[in-house]
Order: C-alpha cells, then sequence, then structure tokens
C-alpha cells in the first residue's frame, strides 16, 4: 500500500462517504461553517482526477448526513438539518444532486418535520428473481420516516425522482400515516420495504409493497435491534443481539436470537441463541444472466413454469415409486422373517409334546380348558333410615 498523489485540500471535512458505484472513484464529503461568513459546503469530488465534480455552501447548518443510492451511486443526497439565524426552530432540507446528468444539477426538498430516517429504494443493475414488474418499471424512489401532522404520531412517506438521468423534479407519491417505525428497510430487489420500529418501539415491523400501495404483513419481534435482509431480496432476518463488552452485555440475554420471515411478512423460522453478538448474510455473487437474458426469462415465464411443472410432478412420480419399491420390499422381508419364526416355533413345539410340555403357548392344549366367570358380592357400606 502506498500513497498515490498529493493530499487533497478538505478544509474542515466532517465526515466522507465513497459513491458505491465501480464505473468511476467518486466520492462525497461536507465540511461545516467556519464564521458567520464562511457557509457549510457539501463537495462531490473525483479523487483520481483531483477535480471538484460539484459543490453547494449552506447556511445555519447543523449536521449533515450523505447517502448515495445503493448499487450506481446515481444520486447523492445530503440530509441537512438547519435551524433558523434565532436558533429556536430547525427543518430538514433533502439537497438531491443528479450525478448522471450533465454538471450535477441540484434539487432541495424541505421538510419542516422531525426526520427519523432516510433511504434511497435499491436499483440493482440486473433486476433480481425477486424483484416485481412494477419495481422494475418504477422510478428512482426513497422513503423518509418524520413527524406527522399532529406531532405526536410517525409517518412515512415516499419520493419519486422522476428519472435516473434527465429527470426533472422530485415529488410525494405517497404517504402512510401513524406508523410505529423509525427505520427503513428496502427489500434490495426494491419495491418491498420493511418499515421498522426499533428501539423503544419494541420491534414493531410492517411489510409494505410500494408499488401495488398495500401492506402485506404486521408482525413483531419483541426488542429487535437490527434488520438484515438477504442479498435476493427473498427473506428477511430480524434480529435480538448484545455487545460483546459492557454492562449492556449482559441485559435481556433471554430475547436473544433471529427470526426469519419471506418477504411477503410470513415467519419462516424462529431461533433463540445464548450469547449472540452478530448477524450477517453471506454475500450474493453478482447475477450470471444479462439484463436481456433476465427479460427474455420473464417474457417466457409461463412456458419456463409448464416446463417445471411437467419436471416436478417425473420427479414426483419417481420419488413415490421408490417409496412404493421400498415398502414392498420391507412386506416381503418382514413375511420372510415371520415364515422362519413360524418355522422354529413349531420345531420347539414339536419337542415340548416330546418332553410332555403342554403349558404356556403349546397350541396343542388349546380346547382342553373351560373358561367360567364368578361374581363376587362384597357390602362396602350399610346405612339404617328409621322412619
Amino acid at each position: 500500500m502506498k500513497l498515490v498523489g498529493k493530499p487533497l485540500p478538505a478544509k474542515g471535512l466532517v465526515a466522507f462517504d465513497w459513491s458505491p458505484s465501480t464505473e468511476s472513484a467518486v466520492l462525497a464529503y461536507w465540511a461545516p461553517e467556519e464564521d458567520a461568513n464562511t457557509p457549510a459546503r457539501v463537495v462531490i469530488l473525483d479523487p483520481v482526477a483531483r477535480t471538484e465534480l460539484r459543490s453547494k455552501n449552506l447556511f445555519n447548518v447543523s449536521t449533515v448526513r450523505l447517502h448515495w443510492s445503493p448499487y450506481r451511486g446515481e444520486f447523492l443526497c445530503a440530509q441537512v438539518l438547519r435551524h433558523s439565524k434565532t436558533g429556536k426552530t430547525s427543518f430538514t432540507n433533502f439537497e438531491v444532486f443528479r450525478v448522471r446528468d450533465a454538471d450535477i444539477p441540484n434539487e432541495t426538498l424541505t421538510m419542516n418535520e422531525a426526520v427519523e430516517a432516510f433511504a434511497f429504494e435499491p436499483v440493482p443493475d440486473v433486476p433480481l428473481p425477486t424483484a416485481t414488474a412494477g419495481s422494475a418499471n418504477s422510478p428512482p424512489r426513497f422513503a423518509v420516516v418524520h413527524a406527522g401532522r399532529d406531532g405526536k404520531s410517525t409517518d412515512v412517506s415516499f419520493f419519486s425522482l422522476d428519472a435516473a438521468k434527465g429527470g426533472e423534479k422530485v415529488e410525494r407519491v405517497l404517504q402512510l400515516e401513524a406508523r410505529p417505525a423509525n427505520q427503513i428497510h428496502w427489500s434490495p430487489a426494491g419495491g418491498v420495504v420493511l418499515l421498522a420500529g426499533l428501539d423503544n418501539l419494541n420491534g414493531q415491523l410492517e411489510f409494505y409493497d410500494v408499488d401495488e400501495r398495500v401492506s402485506l404483513a404486521t408482525a413483531e419481534h419483541f426488542m429487535c435491534n437490527e434488520v438484515a435482509w438477504d442479498p435476493s431480496g427473498r427473506v428477511v432476518v430480524t434480529v435480538h443481539s448484545q455487545p460483546m463488552f459492557g454492562e449492556v452485555a449482559v441485559r435481556y440475554t433471554l430475547e436473544n436470537g433471529y427470526k426469519v420471515w419471506s418477504f411477503q411478512g410470513a415467519k419462516l423460522r424462529e431461533q433463540p441463541l445464548n450469547d449472540f453478538y452478530q448477524f450477517l448474510w453471506r454475500p450474493h455473487p453478482k447475477p450470471v444472466l444479462s439484463e436481456a437474458e433476465v427479460e427474455d426469462v420473464r417474457k417466457k415465464l409461463a412456458q419456463h413454469a409448464r416446463r417445471f411443472e411437467r419436471e416436478d410432478a417425473m420427479l414426483r412420480r419417481r420419488r413415490q415409486a421408490a417409496a412404493d419399491e421400498e415398502r414392498v420390499r420391507k412386506l416381503v422381508d418382514f413375511r420372510g422373517l415371520m415364515a422362519d419364526r413360524r418355522a422354529v416355533y413349531l420345531e420347539q413345539l414339536e419337542r415340548r409334546r416330546q418332553l410332555g410340555i403342554r403349558w404356556g403357548a403349546d397350541v396343542a392344549a388349546q380346547g382342553r380348558f373351560v373358561e367360567t366367570t364368578e361374581a363376587v358380592e362384597d357390602v362396602v357400606s350399610e346405612k339404617v333410615e328409621r322412619l
């Protein structure tokens, strides 16, 4: 490992994040205000070319969180918590940068409600097998958990970015009111989102299909503190684990374990575990099919389904034939064993006769005994009543 070139100047840098795109090396960082005349900055940088691709100045900034859209890094969202000049009120700006467009245009979405969580919807390079037709054709989206209109409940809003390239607006397309959620976990295939209420909400879960706009299921995993989708988007795991060290590590250990759910919200498995510290999925390899091949499979899905049904029926018949053959073999073996045991019995019976033994299971002695039944009555108690 060696240093490539001279360090890049980034005065006051607080945090940075790399774009997930594999096409080029791009990172973003933010720096706070130095004084009343020097604004905070959000900067998108190409470290290889050592050039600043885009920057934006911001005033009255409390903090900034950087969010790249998964897989291709088409969008960067700077979640900016801002305050008024007096510092008595605060609000959130979402500065959305369209990285694929020329000059990287920027749009601002303002929310006056307190924001709990933000998450982009994943859009894989090649649609995953579990991706719905709606998610494959939908525009890029993100979700925000924020305070409700009454200031007490929590709402979840979904926003559309119009298009990955050449989009012109950010608009709210759906708002779910009064949801017990403080985290958003999109399926890696897109389309389905798990709204999770962790920590003080004690593991409230809701599986929601954003394309069909329908709640698939609600559930609960008490004390859940982690959610992990498998890379294919078929199942998701909710986890209650404990830290390895500290006083908190010995608390609530009776709740340790995990639950496995289908993406529709059906519970598939529940596994309690003592001394449970971490859960991780094995990384999923890239799809072997190209996007065109995946689309071809989708078009011919009914044809493939009929072929698989025929193969499954043939496999079931083979398994049934094998089971029938095994059953017949066991019956033949049993009858052979019974014949051998009967031959031994008859041989021993003749020997007992020769020795004059006529008790036990000697069938020849049957018929020499008469079975009688005798009834015996006993007085258990006697009570005399005088008139």
